[in-house]
């Protein structure tokens, strides 16, 4: 049988062979493209899903002392939130963070203070130098713009609306696996 090309975006050359395989033989039983594409939708979806469910299994699993890789713009998020109730610097944020979560989240400064930067370079915070009462340092003070609260008012209702998908998604597996 040959080895036709995949028309699907697969990230893995297994399943990028396993799909044009699939393509193929229903070009030769004559089941047709159509039938076979949905054969791979249905297949994709169901590894989709599968894998969603050993995700979550693993991080129940590994649910303490386990970093976590956030998804793009959820430091940032965050970061804002937390300016949002008030003026702070850069280790006030970190601990703030780390203890709204519960300790599940740890924010390094290789991943805070650049996200400060992008988020002063986009004006959606300020910042100024001080001195700090405790310490007699210099310390940096940000704080949310007004062009930062309706940034975060924005991305926390598209982030409102995509956890609403994926529990949608994830909804009937969960109920699956619990009766």
């Amino acid at each position: 049988m040959s080895v036709g090309k995949c028309t699907r975006d697969c990230h893995y050359p297994r399943s990028r062979l396993f799909h044009a395989r699939l393509l193929d033989e229903a070009r030769v039983s004559g089941a047709g493209l159509s039938t076979a594409r949905a054969t791979l939708d249905d297949l994709t979806f169901t590894l989709y899903l599968f894998t969603l469910c050993m995700l979550q299994k693993s991080l129940m699993e590994h649910k303490e002392n386990t970093p976590r890789d956030l998804f793009p713009g959820a430091l940032e998020m965050m970061i804002l939130e937390s300016l949002r109730r008030q003026p702070a610097h850069g280790y006030a944020l970190v601990q703030h963070i780390h203890q709204r979560s519960n300790n599940l989240l740890q924010v390094e400064e290789g991943s805070l203070y650049p996200a400060l930067q992008r988020l002063l370079k986009a004006k959606l915070v300020g910042a100024e130098w001080t001195v700090s009462s405790t310490t007699n340092r210099r310390v940096r003070i940000y704080q949310i713009t007004k062009a930062g609260l309706r940034h975060l008012e924005h991305e926390v209702s598209s982030f409102d609306r995509m956890l609403e998908g994926i529990q949608m998604v994830l909804g009937p597996a969960r109920s699956i696996e619990n009766s």
